[in-house]
């Protein structure tokens, strides 16, 4: 049986150090910044329209399917 030649084992040895070398780094990097997750409730809107006026009725509710084309409020 043939011996691996030098650079056989030297590639493996080069992958083996750089997949180690960006492990590290990566494990690294999650201890920098606390990862946070949840939801934001927005309690203030700024709103601009086009057209000037007062809405009479509201077509839908929160949640309801539209269909392009549908009116939503009038």
């Amino acid at each position: 049986m043939k011996r691996p030649s030098r650079t056989v084992i030297g590639v493996i040895l080069a992958t083996l150090l750089g997949t180690g070398l960006i492990w590290h780094r990566q494990m690294g990097r999650s201890g920098d910044l606390p990862v946070l997750y949840g939801n934001v409730d927005v309690r203030q809107v700024d709103l601009g329209f086009r057209v000037e006026g007062r809405l009479l009725e509201m077509l839908v509710e929160e949640g309801d399917r539209v269909i392009p084309g549908q009116k939503l409020a009038v």
